[in-house]
């Protein structure tokens, strides 16, 4: 439903193309094969796994799929990761997790801040690092409440 719905809205003009990738992130050479398709991977190229990696539960599983999709982009490309967390609202987030897992839906994990910028291996990692989502490059001055979620961004060289 997801697929039809977006291939119905995404269209292509002269300032630029979209498209929409069917494919498991546990794939790597499918999803960089279908990201060829559309991107020039002569230029800098952004990765956003926004809420993915937490499918993922194995640590070594994740770093290894985030590092075969990182060795197929050119320097200066950036990768965004946001991801749970139980270091925030933990008993909250624990008791989410377990009602979650409990479903009949993929399996999720949360990990520690620590883990998540384990994730991103060697890129050179844009300030102010792995923080809470709604803290990461917040107003100068605004109170921003941490939120259960991490993001970071990484560079590669």
């Amino acid at each position: 439903m997801v697929l039809v719905h977006a291939r119905a809205l995404l269209s292509s003009h002269a300032e630029g193309s979209t498209d929409y990738l069917d494919a498991d992130l546990r794939d790597p050479e499918a999803v960089i094969a279908g990201a060829k398709r559309t991107l020039d991977f002569d230029q800098p190229i952004a990765v956003m796994l926004l809420g993915i990696l937490n499918f993922v539960p194995d640590d070594e599983e994740a770093a290894a799929l985030l590092r075969h999709l990182v060795d197929a982009l050119p320097s200066g490309s950036y990768v965004a990761i946001s991801h749970p967390t139980t270091e925030v609202n933990g008993e909250v987030m624990t008791e989410a997790l377990r009602l979650w897992n409990e479903g009949p839906a993929a399996k999720m994990v949360l990990r520690s801040a620590e883990q998540v910028a384990r994730l991103f291996g060697d890129l050179e990692m844009i300030e102010p690092g792995v923080v809470s989502c709604s803290q990461w490059r917040s107003d100068p001055g605004a109170a921003a409440d941490e939120v259960p979620h991490y993001g970071g961004v990484g560079r590669k060289r």
